[in-house]
């Protein structure tokens, strides 16, 4: 039984063989060893051909693209708890990573609230699209399963690597280590920010946050197409959305800021939202919320 080298080769697998060439196969012996050594925490991982190692996967995937294959990763007991897919795409990177953010968004995934889920309270989500260069990789949860992907270039255009983890435990996911955490480092007096979440096809995340008794901040840098009008309209729903009034808002061509206050527990909050965009696609924003009765 032998494996097409160029699902070896989308696994993130280099080889150097004596004797062959570059178009050569490899045995699925051989490749097989090669992907369960590579990964520690799987006791062996089962290669599949030509189709996705678990159906599930397959709602995830934009269409048009091309099943290489894909790995079953099983813990020590013989259990299959990761599975890992590929998929070849003429699109762009750009392109894909966006097609496929779509797709989980419309499948009721999102990407890890870094703050809330990490010990924070709100704040800025970070953007799917976690990161720029040849490769974009994006992060996803639901209540049961944590998503990670990899858009790369390829020849013909790019690969989509998805993996597949059945539990949350101890990854971004994991809502149960976010009470523990939020338990640990913040009391019942800690000011809650309101989660703010990028639009889609931005890349980028959380740069910071603080605050003291009276005011709580959390700043993020995104790269998005929309300009900084765009960019506060965006967020406004999401700020009524979570209980707070809307007041005034004030564009320029490379700066903005929306005002909104609430009541809670009988305490005036107020807060600020800005945007300075820093350069081509490149918006720095905070967030800021003031309870002066705690002065």
């Amino acid at each position: 039984m032998r494996v097409s080298a160029i699902v070896i080769l989308a696994l993130g697998l280099s080889a150097s063989a004596q004797g062959q060439s570059d178009t050569g196969v490899v045995p699925r012996e051989l490749a097989t060893a090669l992907v369960s050594t590579s990964d520690y925490s799987s006791s062996r991982a089962r290669i599949v051909v030509g189709s996705f190692p678990t159906p599930e996967m397959a709602s995830m995937t934009p269409r048009g693209g091309r099943v290489l294959g894909g790995l079953v990763h099983e813990d020590r007991r013989g259990n299959a708890n990761r599975f890992t897919g590929i998929v070849s795409f003429r699109e762009s990177p750009d392109s894909l990573a966006t097609l496929f953010e779509q797709r989980m968004t419309q499948a009721g995934m999102e990407p890890p609230d870094l703050g809330s889920r990490m010990g924070g309270r709100g704040g800025f989500a970070a953007a799917a699209i976690i990161g720029t260069g040849r490769e974009r990789p994006l992060m996803f949860c639901s209540d049961s399963a944590f998503v990670t992907a990899a858009v790369t270039e390829d020849a013909t255009g790019s690969l989509l690597r998805i993996t597949t983890q059945t539990s949350t435990r101890n990854t971004v996911c994991d809502m149960q280590r976010a009470v523990r955490m939020t338990g640990m480092i913040g009391g019942p007096e800690r000011i809650e920010l309101p989660t703010l979440r990028p639009p889609t096809g931005a890349v980028g995340g959380p740069g910071g946050g603080g605050g003291s008794g009276h005011r709580q901040y959390s700043s993020a840098q995104f790269t998005a197409r929309e300009t900084v009008s765009e960019l506060l309209t965006h967020f406004a729903p999401q700020l009524q959305a979570q209980g707070w009034t809307l007041g005034k808002r004030i564009v320029d061509d490379d700066i903005g800021m929306l005002t909104a206050r609430k009541v809670e527990k009988g305490e005036a909050l107020f807060l600020t939202l800005t945007d300075y965009l820093t350069g081509q696609r490149q918006h720095d924003l905070e967030l800021s919320v003031i309870v002066p009765s705690r002065r």
